[in-house]
């Protein structure tokens, strides 16, 4: 849950140490005073070595409801690379309380 613009730390998946894979994320964000909601789904691809891991891919933005969409498409998620972590990271509206869901589905091979 997101109050204001707040940004928080939805998820977090750590992949095993000399790997490669590929990963799905889907995000789903419901504005409680209304109903209106949002999703995100987001495919990449991370590299982990050593120590660090690495993160491509893209982030689609899909709109739910339609009534006032313009103020739930200011909210947003990111997908970002976090030493050894992949973080999913939400930010909310000022003003507004907003509940969030997430999945993280993923395959990975190691070298």
């Amino acid at each position: 849950m997101t109050t204001n613009n707040t940004t928080q730390t939805l998820l977090i998946h750590t992949p095993v140490t000399e790997s490669t894979g590929e990963f799905h994320v889907r995000i789903m964000a419901r504005r409680i005073s209304d109903g209106v909601s949002k999703g995100f789904i987001y495919d990449g691809i991370f590299t982990r070595t050593t120590g660090n891991t690495t993160v491509t891919g893209t982030l689609v933005n899909l709109l739910g409801s339609s009534s006032d969409l313009t103020a739930m498409l200011l909210s947003t998620a990111t997908i970002d690379a976090n030493g050894a972590d992949i973080r999913i990271r939400i930010t909310g509206l000022i003003g507004t309380t907003i509940y969030w869901r997430g999945t993280f589905i993923g395959n990975e091979m190691q070298e």
